[in-house]
């Protein structure tokens, strides 16, 4: 049985699947359509498939809450370097300000010194 044509556009476009994977994907889809069904398995299957979606929309809640905590958390560490950067450019600046103060107090007394 080629397994292509059972293929759907989304099934296709999906990047996290692997070529056996969306094989797989396709053959249960035939499995699925082919089968006979009774009431009592119909209800069974489609029990089953809605807890297993319900699973993996927790799944996927919890990705995207551990990708959002991680984004926090670089967002804060990055606010906390920038904020130590410019205390650290600020000290430099006073630093900076303080030698020339003494630069020009030492010309000063250069200066007094080779007048006398």
């Amino acid at each position: 049985m080629c397994w292509q044509h059972l293929m759907t556009p989304s099934l296709e476009q999906n990047k996290f699947l692997s070529d056996k994977g969306k094989r797989k994907v396709c053959k249960r889809i035939h499995a699925l359509l082919c089968h006979k069904w009774t009431r009592g398995s119909k209800g069974k299957y489609l029990l089953a498939r809605d807890q297993e979606m319900q699973r993996l929309k927790r799944i996927i809640a919890s990705q995207k809450e551990a990708r959002a905590s991680k984004e926090g958390e670089l967002e804060n560490k990055s606010k906390a370097d920038t904020t130590e950067m410019e205390a650290e450019i600020a000290q430099l600046r006073k630093t900076l300000e303080e030698t020339r103060k003494r630069r020009k107090a030492l010309e000063l007394q250069l200066e007094n010194c080779n007048a006398i």
